[in-house]
């Protein structure tokens, strides 16, 4: 019978001895995402270091260049868990992954982690790409922007499955969720400012925090603006077990 969702792959991704999972990242939300939205329990992290530095300009789509931003840094972390090889290099590894839920045992089998998943998510007004604000006042012209019509979340994602390798990415997708915000003062903006929400937060904003409070409506996943679209994640591994027979 044929499956569509991680859910109902079962416990592929739940029970310690299948098969593992790394986001090519540091920040914990996005494993959370897996955890309490997929129940995928098998999750570890590793920073991918890159430099974000793809040129925007050649873009004409704000999702494309997300994606190609989350295909790069998966890239890199399948590159170096993938090509591992002996037990010295191994552990070297080992050093760099972080469990965001427990402990990782000391005698893990590196061999398990069949999948690496890179994401990355940014907001856009207008097609002006809005990373993670630098500043106060750059996030306060983010915000500003978006009192004056819809604007966009992206979320691009990229997937490296162990059996093909780091050089060709397995899935490559982005999603995107239109967002209004309501009517706000120059007084709401500056409040919202000192809650620092804005700090290390793409677009500037936390739909999981104050944010959300000023959201009037969107059209689309409310994952994607937290920095992982649940339902695209899900089906894109659900195909990939089928057709790589992760197991």
């Amino acid at each position: 019978m044929d499956v569509f969702s991680v859910v109902g792959l079962g416990d592929l991704f739940s029970d310690p001895n299948k098969v593992w999972i790394v986001l090519a990242t540091e920040s914990e939300v996005r494993a959370t995402i897996l955890r309490n939205n997929l129940r995928i329990k098998n999750v570890l992290m590793m920073g991918s270091g890159f430099k974000e530095d793809l040129d925007k300009d050649s873009y004409t789509s704000v999702g494309d260049y997300c994606k190609d931003t989350a295909e790069q840094k998966a890239h890199l972390v399948a590159q170096r868990i993938f090509s591992a090889k002996g037990i010295e290099e191994k552990t070297q590894v080992l050093k760099y992954l972080k469990s965001p839920f427990a402990p990782i045992d000391k005698d893990f089998d590196l061999d398990k982690i069949q999948l690496v998943i890179g994401a990355d998510t940014a907001g856009d007004y207008n097609g002006i790409i809005y990373e993670k604000p630098q500043s106060r006042e750059e996030a306060k012209k983010q915000l500003v922007s978006y009192t004056l019509g819809h604007h966009y979340i992206h979320t691009g994602v990229g997937i490296f499955v162990r059996s093909q390798g780091y050089n060709q990415s397995a899935a490559k997708f982005y999603d995107t969720t239109r967002v209004k915000f309501q009517t706000l003062s120059d007084v709401d903006i500056e409040r919202l400012l000192d809650t620092e929400e804005y700090k290390g937060t793409a677009g500037s904003y936390r739909v999981s925090g104050v944010g959300e409070s000023l959201i009037e409506y969107m059209d689309g996943s409310y994952t994607n603006i937290m920095g992982l679209p649940a339902q695209k994640v899900s089906s894109a591994i659900a195909k990939i077990a089928k057709t790589y027979k992760l197991n």
